[in-house]
Parts: structure tokens; C-alpha cells; sequence
């Protein structure tokens, strides 16, 4: 058995392979006209020229993201903060937490001088709701702002 050398095969291959690349223009069916006498209009399914080709801006990077919202206003405030609410009920100690026991909702009071309150208290308290806070007691967390006697 003979064994024929591989290099001339290859040759060839790569030599048929280079032959399309260069080899002059390649004739397609004719585009169709845009009906549009609007000369920026690209029709759909063609790729606009080169000069209609959005261009990035001199010196930035298409490929980052932005770290910061574009300056269009003042920022807008979070559609999850809640608006402050004045309740009243009786103050109930369970725990280590102090909590505004009212007809309809049990409060989770929160703040530096809600440790003061007395169990059995009845008070009337301005505060902010914090739902999405986790406490380890039973009631909806309140941000408390003032507290009164009533």
C-alpha cells in the first residue's frame, strides 16, 4: 500500500479556500427601490448606509453602561415609600417590642424613645409604616416620629 503526503492536499484546500475571498463581485438579484422619496427612510429588512449608521458620541464607549440616570429633573421619590399616618390605640410590651395595638392593625413601634412607653398606655402615634422591615415581632414595623398621650 502507498501512502500519498498530505501536504499538497492541504495546499490545494486552502488555496480553493482563499480563492472566493478576493475574487471580484458576486451577482445578487437588484435590491428594490424604497417607495419612500424620503432619503433617510431605510426600508425594512435592509441595513441603512453607512452615513445614516448611528454614530456614539466622540470619546465614549457603546459597550458600557451607564452608572448614573440622565440629568432630565429632580429624582422622583421611590413609589415604596409610604406617607406618614397618625393612629391611636393601646401600647402592648411582648417581648423585647413595644407595639400600638389599634381596632384594625397591631404596630411594631420602632425609634430610640419607644422604650419609654408603659404597657396598657393609650396613646396616639405619627409615624412612618415600614413594611418591608424584618423585626421579629408580630406587628407592621412603625418608624415613629412623635408620641402622645391621649
Amino acid at each position: 500500500m502507498r501512502r500519498t503526503p498530505l501536504v499538497p492536499v492541504v495546499t490545494l484546500a486552502a488555496a480553493l479556500a482563499l480563492t472566493g475571498c478576493g475574487a471580484g463581485p458576486v451577482e445578487t438579484a437588484p435590491s428594490p427601490t424604497p417607495i419612500a422619496s424620503d432619503p433617510s427612510v431605510t426600508p425594512p429588512g435592509s441595513v441603512p448606509p453607512v452615513s445614516q449608521a448611528p454614530v456614539p458620541p466622540r470619546g465614549s464607549d457603546p459597550t458600557t453602561i451607564p452608572t448614573r440616570p440622565p440629568a432630565s429633573g429632580p429624582p422622583k421619590e421611590p413609589t415604596d415609600m409610604f406617607k406618614p399616618v397618625t393612629v391611636r390605640g393601646t401600647i402592648r410590651i411582648t417581648g423585647s417590642c413595644r407595639e400600638l395595638v389599634t381596632d384594625t392593625v397591631t404596630w411594631t413601634l420602632l425609634g430610640p424613645d419607644v422604650h419609654t412607653l408603659a404597657a396598657g398606655a393609650a396613646v396616639e402615634v405619627t409615624g412612618t409604616p415600614n413594611p418591608n422591615l424584618e423585626t421579629g415581632c408580630s406587628g407592621s414595623p412603625l418608624r415613629v416620629r412623635s408620641v402622645r398621650p391621649r
